[in-house]
């Protein structure tokens, strides 16, 4: 199809069943950016390794497992390899896939955690300079933290009891006293909890701050140019978004932005117009399309510019896929209506003022979601990995650093895989 101006869909890639998620990487150690798309109802993950002119994306699809829901990539154990972590939702599992860096990945290793993991973030939270791991356990009421030794193994593990089916988790030092702390939200609550550590693995002294109607994702960026790191959650049933500024005593100052769209699921933040405030883009399921809101640089926004972009979009990341300096944006996408299918992740590129053009359609061919993007072949280009569900894969599509990606590389994980991210997990 043709998105609307200013996005126009040339082609497309394949990708996963179910695309639910994605982040950005260099998981090739090349210089274009690449993207991974979780796949749930395939249980995998799809790479897109970006790379030059002729081929944006290739493409990887590693295993996970049993519905794979949610994905992150961070540099684990500092051998400048990315590795990706899986939350698998069909076996309460976590998976660690552990990265090559050339785009592939060894085989997953699974650690069990608690009942329906969902959300996923990684920092030091013990201060012993690994980073270790946080897992909402939506089945349970539970986050499961599983502390890293060094090599990329997590032999220890504790649990934080919190409330109701918790949803999304991110971590930062919010009250600046050198400890990391968590933030919690719930997917049938409207607030989110923020809980303070110890710096020793325990948290407590928990706060909530009232959000709108389900808050079922949430990012941490700055919002002010105060070097805080805020939070914004989006909230599902009344398509709102809830803006909560962090105040750096213990506290944060909570406001609301509405007539976003329909049926919001997801966000990401940049720069989109080289004015060097935040920026935000929402993903409306509902009306398959995503709103820009340019940032004020005081934590308001301009109205919203609305663009259509894949059909029921469930994830969004913003990276510069084409190495021309300028912020770009890619969904995953998953509508499934009578004849109407669309199994893609679309790709649109800024043009450096706050708009898009050049918008593409990465054909994943089953169900995916959650994204995520890092150079994983090391090649300097971005990436993207993705979770099929499905059949239990990883999808990794390498950048080639322009418009394009090379085929699908998938590596096999556990049941139902439903979060990933990505780190360097072993110390050298």
């Amino acid at each position: 199809y043709v998105c609307e101006n200013p996005f126009r869909l040339d082609n497309t890639i394949h990708t996963g069943k179910y695309p639910s998620s994605s982040v950005l990487g260099y998981f090739d150690n090349d210089t274009y950016l690449d993207i991974a798309i979780s796949n749930s109802l395939e249980n995998s993950v799809t790479l897109l390794l970006g790379g030059d002119k002729e081929q944006i994306f290739r493409n990887t699809r590693p295993s996970v497992g049993d519905t794979p829901s949610i994905m992150i990539a961070v540099d684990l154990n500092n051998d400048t390899k990315i590795d990706l972590i899986v939350t698998n939702t069909g076996d309460n599992s976590v998976s660690v896939l552990l990265g090559s860096g050339n785009g592939l990945f060894l085989t997953a290793v699974d650690y069990d955690v608690g009942g329906g993991p969902y959300g996923i973030t990684s920092s030091d939270f013990n201060n012993d300079n690994q980073l270790d791991l946080a897992v909402t356990n939506q089945d349970d009421s539970t986050v499961t933290l599983l502390f890293n030794n060094g090599n990329g193994l997590f032999p220890t593990t504790t649990i934080v009891s919190v409330d109701e089916f918790p949803s999304t988790i991110v971590s930062s030092d919010f009250n600046g006293d050198g400890k990391m702390d968590l933030a919690v939200s719930y997917s049938y609550n409207a607030y989110i909890d923020v809980i303070f550590g110890f710096g020793n693995g325990t948290f407590n002294n928990t706060d909530y701050y009232v959000t709108g109607s389900y808050p079922a994702y949430m990012i941490l960026t700055d919002l002010d140019n105060n070097n805080k790191l805020d939070l914004v959650t989006v909230n599902n049933f009344d398509d709102t978004l809830t803006i909560l500024v962090n105040n750096g005593d213990d506290s944060f100052t909570t406001s609301t932005l509405d007539s976003i769209g329909y049926y919001l699921t997801a966000l990401t933040s940049a720069d989109f117009n080289n004015d060097n405030k935040t920026d935000l883009a929402v993903v409306n399921a509902g009306d398959y399309s995503i709103t820009v809101l340019l940032g004020n640089g005081d934590a308001s926004f301009q109205s919203g510019i609305q663009y259509s972009l894949g059909h029921y979009g469930l994830d969004i990341i913003a990276a510069d896929f084409n190495n021309d300096n300028k912020i770009d944006l890619a969904t995953v996408n998953d509508l499934v209506a009578g004849n109407d299918i669309d199994y893609t992740a679309s790709v649109a590129f800024g043009i450096g003022n706050g708009s898009f053009t050049n918008g593409i359609g990465y054909v994943i061919g089953e169900s995916s979601k959650w994204l995520i993007s890092y150079d994983f072949n090391s090649d300097h280009n971005q990436d993207v990995a993705l979770i099929a569900q499905d059949s239990n894969n990883i999808i990794v599509l390498l950048g080639n650093g322009n418009t394009s990606f090379q085929a699908p590389l998938n590596n096999t994980v556990g049941i139902y895989p439903v979060h990933v991210l990505s780190a360097d997990l072993y110390l050298v």
